[in-house]
């Protein structure tokens, strides 16, 4: 997962809700840096695997960990944690989609696989964006 996507500003405001903080909107509610210091501890403690060598930092956790965590969301806050993935992804994407074959993009369509085969089906229908559907598709070849 490109760390990009994780210091979004989708991913902050879903961090600070999760954590019951409000702010205005003007404001992030929750800092990038609070995330890169929560990526330095589970790398520490081995459940997150850094890469800086594709360009842009990377995080990796192991399918175990990625089923551990998704088991531990209560089910009725799954809706909103894919809703917050998709808009992060998103997010990223446009600020890249001018490179449809760069590493980063190649990374970014990976994630959206992923998030669409844990996602129900009619959620994803419900969030997609045209436009980033069709250059992922297109850029899939």
């Amino acid at each position: 997962m490109p760390v990009t996507v994780l210091t979004s500003r989708s991913a902050l405001h879903y961090l600070a809700r999760r954590g019951g903080r409000r702010a205005p909107e003007t404001s992030l509610p929750a800092e990038a840096r609070d995330v890169l210091d929560a990526l330095d501890v589970l790398h520490r403690l081995r459940l997150v695997e850094r890469d800086s060598d594709t360009g842009y930092p990377t995080v990796q956790l192991s399918t175990v960990v990625q089923t551990a965590v998704r088991r531990a969301v209560p089910v009725d806050a799954r809706d909103a944690l894919d809703l917050s993935a998709a808009d992060a992804l998103r997010a990223v994407w446009r600020t890249a989609s001018d490179q449809p074959q760069s590493v980063l993009c190649r990374a970014l369509r990976s994630e959206t696989d992923a998030l669409t085969r844990q996602a129900r089906e009619t959620q994803w229908r419900a969030m997609s964006d045209p436009g980033f559907s069709a250059a992922a598709s297109a850029a899939r070849g």
